[in-house]
């Protein structure tokens, strides 16, 4: 059994598990830019036109800036996973510009979010690892 416990590869463990669960990393993302909220749950600058506000109200009640009007950006949202950390990147065009005017911090999850995917996503996914490759009950 100690041989078992010698070969496990906690850090690639994670790393396949965050991997897996790309939809739910990438959600986090989406929902907190959908709130108008940078990747610590600051708010985003309003917009500089009271015009394009306007408009933007109709496509999003809550009166926020979140950097969506045809949804490709946040369509284009893709998780990029090593074993030592994980990034959100964006393969859309408008990237470049929106990363200029808002930053880097509009692609990424709070530490909030990464607490509770760690709490319900790794720290069980790790404990079946565990489990499954020591024959561990």
């Amino acid at each position: 059994m100690c041989d078992r416990w010698d070969n496990l590869d906690f850090q690639q463990e994670a790393a396949n598990l965050i991997e897996s669960h790309e939809s739910q990393i990438v959600g986090y993302n989406q929902s907190n830019l959908h709130e108008g909220l940078y990747k610590e749950l600051t708010a985003l600058p309003p917009y500089k036109s009271p015009y394009y506000a306007k408009k933007k109200l109709q496509l999003n009640p809550l009166g926020v800036t979140d950097l969506r009007v045809t949804g490709e950006y946040y369509k284009s949202l893709t998780l990029v996973v090593d074993k030592e950390k994980f990034t959100i990147v964006s393969s859309d065009p408008k990237d470049e510009r929106l990363t200029e005017l808002y930053g880097e911090d509009i692609k990424g999850i709070s530490d909030a979010d990464k607490i509770e995917f760690g709490n319900n996503v790794v720290q069980p996914g790790i404990v079946d690892y565990i489990k499954r490759e020591t024959g561990a009950i």
